[in-house]
């Protein structure tokens, strides 16, 4: 073994006194001593998995280089892969030696040393959670030899790694603890529930952490041997199969997580008449091996749900009713043998007293909802500092509260704005540090506004999908039409309660407001239909808008559609039959096919052009060739530049809904 170099300061380089490498190899050795030279060597150990599988590594306590460079405090873990190939073992390795070393490592990044070809696009392939490690790769050769000019390429190669990262973007759930930030109150709450055999609830809007919140509790009952199963009831496993069958889905989901997979009933034992007391006898079996009650969460739980599962046999009631009658009498009949957490956008299925058919339903106020809410300033100083970091990416404090204020404190949409900012600055191939300024946030508000409006109609969809009278009740909101909304209100107390819950909207003094102004934007522009300025001028400037719109994106469709069915030659003799006057078939033939289109194709030719080929279009325009061709004509009619001078409140509120169908048409079916 070489002799190991060996300094007292731990806040100097060097290594721990008294740190022995046995078994380590000699070049394994001779890194570490080299290492020694800019870092401070804490601790070191061999992992070994299996029969053959080594893994030595150690511990780098960073030294102020690196405290001031890239802002280090905990230690990084450095792992020695002496193998031709990367796998899935090396990420397991790492798992373990974290999991047990968690308070003294940083969990995110790792220094590794391999004589693996190919390391970034290779690990990639086994990070299935979807929380991908920073992972600083060194092949053996580079930091072996002398310690000369190693401290460089330390350097330069952490540049490379952390500063081209964009930890911001990361949109998946968050199955492990890497990323996972704030709700440490809810987590603690639904482990107190468990704890006390209580079942619970956890609703919220899309993207809001549900999902990585759950996979948080799933980890901390796992650390204390609780027999727990994630279900995810969007499996069409789940509600693509009758109601028993689906019970024996959670009985085998459970099973399979907690090892007992050969154990318990088969599928054939869990017919309509047995599948109750299979499931009891199985819960049964669970409790007797773990001592413990198991533990079941249901995700996407509308799935499950009448009048709003995307299958019919649920969304009828027909297997709502049996498969939720057996989990509440198996619970009830049961002491101590299960509880359950029921999570989704909306807490419908707890809310709605009766069934398809008035049949009262089982589960009607059985647990009291529970909304997951947005995170505070705080929160968000801490995610956004924390992952900005690793990648050199700093705010001004100021920052952390615009984001705050104009996403409501969603922490999805706050990660993609910071992606924008991030991308805004990033030199392509060239890694350094980024500072964001609040003067630059401000001026880049529209940009962040554009970037994020996908995200924001993401967020948005189910409440349009499913639960479009909560949708209908925002679009007033957002059109300030407080007359039929606090109507709305008054009369559906419960889609109120579900707005506030999701954090959508808040009640300030004795009005409801939009909470998110970018989320109020989005609705703005779906409501478009419903708003009536009171000025003429104003009424003019949406009209024209919205029939720019939709004329240029109607006259590229024509064009191609033509084009394409058939070709240029036969394509502008049809056109030209299209058209209405004189002068414009003179000037069209002496144009080529595209050219048409850009001057002599007026807008009621495009109409003509097509009802004479409506087997074309009839798709695009929801197959409705009279609703197509009066709104077509109303559109016209009603022009800035020509044809209307003045248009009442009456005739806005008439054919700016027809224009609306037309846009929408066209862009959700073209």
């Amino acid at each position: 073994m070489e002799e190991l170099k060996i300094m007292n300061d731990k806040q100097n380089p060097g290594i721990l006194p008294g740190l022995e490498l046995r078994d380590f190899g000699p070049q394994e050795i001779q890194i570490i001593n080299n290492l020694s030279a800019f870092w401070f060597v804490s601790g070191a150990s061999i992992l070994r998995t299996g029969k053959r599988n080594r893994f030595p590594y150690a511990f780098l306590k960073p030294t102020d280089l690196f405290i001031q460079r890239f802002n280090f405090h905990a230690q990084l873990l450095c792992i020695f892969h002496n193998y031709p190939e990367v796998d899935g073992r090396l990420l397991e390795a790492i798992d373990k030696i974290i999991a047990t070393n968690g308070h003294r490592v940083d969990r995110l990044c790792i220094v590794l040393v391999t004589n693996g070809e190919v390391v970034s696009s290779t690990l990639s392939r086994f990070e299935a959670d979807g929380d991908p490690r920073i992972m600083v790769a060194f092949r053996y050769h580079e930091l072996t030899g002398g310690v000369s000019a190693k401290e460089a390429l330390m350097i330069r190669r952490l540049e490379e790694t952390l500063y081209t990262k964009d930890l911001f973007s990361i949109s998946s759930v968050l199955k492990t603890e890497r990323y996972f930030y704030g709700r440490k109150t809810e987590l603690q709450r639904l482990i107190g529930q468990y704890n006390n055999g209580e079942n619970g609830s956890l609703f919220g809007l899309r993207r809001i952490g549900k999902s990585s919140l759950l996979w948080a509790v799933l980890r901390t009952l796992k650390q204390m041997t609780v027999p727990v199963a994630f279900l995810d009831c969007s499996d069409p496993g789940f509600h693509k199969t009758k109601w028993n069958k689906a019970l024996f889905r959670v009985k085998d989901t459970l099973f399979r997580a907690n090892g007992m997979e050969d154990l318990g009933k088969q599928e054939t034992a869990y017919t309509e008449e047995d599948a109750t007391t299979c499931f009891a006898s199985d819960l049964a079996l669970v409790r007797f091996k773990f001592n413990r009650p198991s533990y079941l969460i249901f995700d996407e739980v509308e799935n499950l749900c009448f009048d709003v599962s995307s299958s019919e046999h649920w969304r009828s009631g027909e297997n709502f009713l049996p498969f939720w009658q057996a989990i509440r009498s198996t619970y009830q009949q049961s002491t101590n043998m299960f509880s359950f957490l029921m999570c989704g956008t909306n807490p419908y299925p707890l809310e709605t007293a009766y069934l398809p058919g008035g049949v009262d339903n089982p589960i009607y106020k059985y647990i009291e909802p529970y909304y997951l809410g947005f995170f505070n300033v705080d929160d968000v100083e801490r995610m956004i500092s924390h992952l900005g970091f690793y990648m050199g990416v700093t705010f001004d404090r100021e920052v952390y509260t615009y984001l705050t204020d104009d996403f409501g404190g969603h922490p999805f949409l706050i990660k993609q704005a910071c992606s924008f900012l991030r991308l805004n600055r990033v030199t392509e191939n060239v890694p350094r540090k980024i500072h964001i300024r609040k003067e630059e946030y401000r001026a880049a508000r529209d940009q962040i506004k554009a970037h994020t409006r996908n995200y924001i109609a993401l967020i948005l969809q189910v409440l349009t999908e499913r639960f479009p009278r909560e949708f209908s009740l925002l679009k007033h909101l957002a059109v300030d039409d407080k007359k039929l909304f606090n109507a709305y209100a008054e009369d559906d107390p419960r889609s109120i309660e579900h707005l506030v819950g999701y954090g959508l909207i808040e009640k300030v003094t004795q009005d409801f407001c939009f909470r998110i102004k970018l989320v109020e934007a989005a609705v703005q522009y779906d409501a478009r239909d419903l708003a009536c300025p009171e000025s003429l001028e104003e009424r003019w400037a949406l009209l024209s808008k919205e029939r720019n719109q939709f004329e240029f994106g109607f006259r590229e469709l024509v064009r191609s559609v033509v084009k394409m069915g058939y070709g240029a030659k036969a394509g502008k003799d049809f056109i030209i039959g299209c058209l209405n006057k004189q002068v414009q078939i003179e000037k069209a033939r002496c144009l080529d096919f595209d050219d048409i289109f850009r001057g002599e194709m007026y807008f009621l030719d495009l109409k003509r052009a097509v009802l004479k080929d409506w087997d074309r279009y009839r798709f695009i325009f929801n197959d409705d060739k009279t609703k197509f061709s009066e709104y077509v004509d109303a559109a016209n009619k009603f022009r800035s530049d020509a044809h209307a001078e003045t248009i009442t409140k009456e005739e806005f509120r008439s054919v700016m809904p027809k224009l609306v169908w037309l846009t929408k048409a066209l862009k959700d079916n073209s």
